[in-house]
Order: structure tokens, then C-alpha cells, then sequence
């Protein structure tokens, strides 16, 4: 994908709509348009970094709130776009979400205040809420049609690549296959672990790989790689060894060249992915893959579910997290992966190549957090007031 220019602001909610790959209609939406070239953003700069909350939820939690403005931070953004999409744009200040959001949007503009407030060079963040009708502007403090962007290059170049966004939000549900094809995946499963060794599990994975990283490679126009029942049951065998399971995890987040799956050193991965910003797009490609292998599985087999929480709580994927951790927990409440990941998505914990930056960075945030978490309520209670007093 080449480099998206901006000519104005608001040209990125028709940018963002194709990085997402739907159309948001509830959602808030943080955009890096412009990183630090040497921040570890830096390796997807053609786009830039985009995190976004699911409204249907509630208002922004603290603990939500939290994240994004770390997020901002980790990604050293300098250039910083916030969309809200609701229903309607002219009743916002009625809605429950108001006063979070607004918390929000106060608390990424006080940590961008803070990392940039020495460099020359300054930052930027723009405001806006959209419904199906335009969008508000804050900055303006004027409504816009949507057709006043149809001009917008940054959106007809995506279109011209062949982007297509969807009219809704994708399902994250799992596709179940026919009980014969489920029944013919367990039964390789069982005979693989009977023999135990594990050539053909490497060669199986290697090929799966391969595949899913080529179909991501081509986009959403490329047919989605067929995996027989075989396949998924020898894939399957792999993940019911810790160690395999544990090499195939560590490829999928190693941010060194792909090798095959026999010669990955577990010896300092878990150290080296920790410290490094993992492979998005190779994490997504093993995504997909334990997505269509859980297909097969059987309803009490976890493993495949909990390793696509986990790559998906590694690469900032938390609403898809937590429901693969749920979908895991119900196969097996014993699972630890399963366990470790439901506590650290309870606790809001961020993967571990993240958190170093945030607690060197940012202490003010997190040596006292039932302190920010008051100072972010009185502040949603000011927003409400606020809005009532515009009301009245």
C-alpha cells in the first residue's frame, strides 16, 4: 500500500472506514496520521497506527481511556485524529457517551501536550463525530455533509488499490464445520499424538503459514486459503504440545524473517518479542489460521481459540481477545493460557512490548492510578454538566 496524504483533516474519516475494513457506525476511533519515523510505528507509516472502542459497550472506561492515550504514546503519534461515529451527530451531547468521550479526547491531548511539548516540530489532534448523514468538525464548530469529501484523494487512492470496505462490522464468530469433517480432523488428531512424531505437524504448519502470510499478502480480493480436514487435525496435534504450540506463538509475533517452523529458537524469543514491536500483518496471517483450524476442533479442544487470544491480545485486538478467551473458557476453564489471558484482559494489562514504554514514560498515569481514575470521573461529571447547562 502506498503512503496516504492528507490534504485537510477530516479526508481521514474516509480513510478509516478502508483501514478498518467496514463502515463504523458506533465507534470511536483514534488514527495516527503522522508518527514518529524513528517511534515503532515507524514500520506501518504508509498508514498509520488505528485503534478503535465499540460504543455499543457503554461510555469509555477509565480504564479504556487509559489505553488509547497510551497507545498514542507507545505509537508516538504527532498528528492525531479522533472519530466518533454514532447515530446522530445533532443529539451527542444527550448521549450517555458524551462526557467519556470528551474525558477521552481531554486525556489523549494531555499526553500529546507531554511528549511533544519541547519538540519544535509540535503536534496535532482533530475532533470529530460523524453519523450517516456528515460529521462535525470541533476545531470548525461546523456540520459538514459527507459529500463535501468526495474529492478526497487519500479515499480514491484506496479504491483505485482495490479496498472495498464492508457495509458492516465483519462477525468474529467462529465458522464450525460439518460434524463428518470435525469427526475426520479429531480422528488425525488422535492417531498424530499416538505416533508422536511430529515431521508431518512442522511440514502441515509450514504449509498453512505459507499459504494464510500469501492470501494477506494479496488482499481482500484473494481467495481464502482451503484447509482440509487433515490439515486441521495434524495443525490441531501441534497445539496440544506446549512446545510446539509455543514455537508456532512465537513465530507469529517474531519481527525477524520468516523460517520454518522446525528451526524456531525458543531459547530468547519470549525476551526478544517482548522488547520488539511484533509483525502485524504475519500475526494476523496466524490469526486466521487458528481461527479456521478451531473450525474443526472439538467443543471442549481450547487451544486454538486461546492462541488466537493471545496473538490478538499481543497486537492490540482486545474486544477479539476477550471473546476468544471467553470462547476457551467455556471449551476448558482449566486451560491456563486461557486463565492467564482473562486476568490480564480484567485488568486491562498491556502485552509486554508495550508496557515498558508506557511506565518509563508516563509515571504520572500509573504510580497512582485510583487518582487518575477520580480526576477522569470529576472530569465526565464537568462534561455532563457542561451539557445540560448547553441544554438548558
Amino acid at each position: 500500500m502506498e503512503t496516504i496524504t492528507l490534504k485537510r483533516p477530516a479526508e481521514a474519516l474516509t480513510v478509516i472506514p478502508h483501514l478498518l475494513g467496514f463502515y463504523p457506525t458506533h465507534h470511536l476511533v483514534v488514527f495516527g496520521a503522522e508518527c514518529d519515523p524513528q517511534g515503532p510505528a515507524a514500520s506501518v507509516a504508509h498508514s498509520g497506527p488505528l485503534m478503535k472502542v465499540d460504543l455499543r459497550g457503554g461510555p469509555v472506561t477509565f480504564e479504556t481511556a487509559l489505553e488509547l492515550a497510551s497507545g498514542v504514546e507507545v505509537c508516538r503519534m504527532r498528528r492525531v485524529i479522533i472519530a466518533a461515529y454514532v447515530e446522530d451527530v445533532e443529539t451527542i451531547s444527550d448521549s450517555p457517551h458524551f462526557a467519556s468521550l470528551a474525558a477521552t479526547v481531554s486525556m489523549v491531548c494531555d499526553r500529546l501536550e507531554m511528549m511533544w511539548e519541547t519538540d519544535s516540530n509540535g503536534w496535532s489532534l482533530d475532533v470529530f463525530v460523524a453519523d450517516e448523514h456528515g460529521f462535525y468538525d470541533l476545531s470548525e464548530d461546523k456540520t459538514y455533509r459527507w459529500d463535501v469529501l468526495d474529492s478526497s484523494e487519500a479515499a480514491a487512492s484506496l479504491v483505485y488499490a482495490g479496498s472495498a470496505p464492508l457495509t458492516q462490522e465483519p462477525s468474529i464468530r467462529i465458522e464450525r464445520k460439518s460434524k463428518t469433517r470435525r469427526q475426520n480432523a479429531t480422528r488425525t488428531c488422535e492417531q498424530q499424538l499416538q505416533e508422536g512424531r511430529h515431521n508431518r505437524i512442522f511440514s502441515t504448519w509450514d504449509s498453512l503459514i505459507r499459504r494464510f502470510i500469501r492470501y494477506r499478502s494479496k488482499g481482500r480480493s484473494a481467495r481464502l486459503p482451503e484447509v482440509s480436514s487433515r490439515e486441521a487435525g495434524l495443525a490441531l496435534a501441534g497445539l496440544k504440545s506446549i512446545e510446539i504450540r509455543d514455537r508456532i506463538l512465537s513465530l507469529a509475533l517474531s519481527s525477524e524473517p520468516l523460517v520454518p517452523l522446525n528451526e524456531v529458537d525458543l531459547s530468547n524469543s519470549a525476551e526478544l518479542n517482548a522488547q520488539e514491536m511484533p509483525n502485524i500483518e504475519r500475526a494476523r496471517a496466524f490469526l486466521m489460521i487458528f481461527d479456521e483450524i478451531a473450525g474443526f476442533a472439538s467443543e471442549t479442544d481450547p487451544a486454538p481459540l486461546a492462541c488466537a487470544a493471545y496473538l490478538a491480545w499481543w497486537i492490540g485486538m482486545t474486544s477479539l481477545a476477550a471473546q476468544r478467551t471467553r470462547e476457551a473458557l467455556v471449551a476448558d476453564s482449566t486451560y491456563s493460557l486461557a486463565m492467564l489471558l482473562n486476568n490480564a484482559l480484567q485488568w486491562s494489562s498491556l502485552p509486554p512490548w508495550l508496557s515498558p514504554a508506557i511506565c518509563d514514560e508516563a509515571p504520572d498515569l500509573q504510580d497512582d492510578d485510583e487518582e487518575a481514575i477520580e480526576e477522569y470521573e470529576e472530569e465526565c461529571e464537568g462534561n455532563e454538566a457542561e451539557a445540560d447547562d448547553d441544554a438548558a
